[in-house]
C-alpha cells in the first residue's frame, strides 16, 4: 500500500487548514463586531447618563438620538436589552424631581443602581458534559 510522498501530506493539511480558516473568519470578525458595539453601547449610556446627572442638558437629547439610532440598527438581543434598559434610565432621568426636594437623592441613587446595572455584562457560563 503506498500513501504517497510526505509533500502531498503537507500540503493537503495545509490546504484544509486554509480552507477552515476561510469559513471560520467571517463568523468571528462579525462576532468580534459584534462585542465591540455592546461594549460601545454599554459606554455610551454610561458615559451621557452621568453627563445627563451632572446637569447638562444636552446629554439627555444626546442620549435619546443615540438610544433611537441604537435602537434601528442593531440586530442582536443583548443590544436590544441595552436599549431597554437606556429607555429605562432617561425616562427615569426625565421625571428626576426637583434637586431641592427629599425625594432627588432617592431618585439619583435609584438611576445610579441602573447604570450600574448596565455596565455589568453578563457572564456565559461553560459546563463540562
Amino acid at each position: 500500500m503506498d500513501w504517497g510522498p510526505i509533500s502531498e501530506w503537507a500540503a493537503a493539511v495545509a490546504e484544509l487548514l486554509a480552507v477552515s480558516v476561510a469559513l471560520f473568519l467571517p463568523y468571528y470578525t462579525e462576532h468580534r463586531k459584534e462585542k465591540r458595539k455592546i461594549r460601545n453601547l454599554r459606554v455610551a449610556i454610561n458615559h451621557l447618563s452621568q453627563q445627563a446627572l451632572a446637569g447638562e442638558k444636552d446629554a439627555v437629547v444626546t442620549l435619546e438620538i443615540f438610544l433611537n439610532v441604537s435602537f434601528l440598527t442593531t440586530s442582536s438581543t443583548e443590544a436590544e436589552q441595552l436599549i431597554v434598559a437606556g429607555r429605562l434610565i432617561l425616562d427615569s432621568i426625565k421625571a428626576l424631581p426637583d434637586k431641592h426636594m427629599e425625594s432627588y437623592s432617592a431618585a439619583v441613587q435609584k438611576i445610579n443602581k441602573l447604570v450600574a446595572a448596565v455596565n455589568t455584562p453578563k457572564h456565559r457560563t461553560f459546563t463540562k458534559r
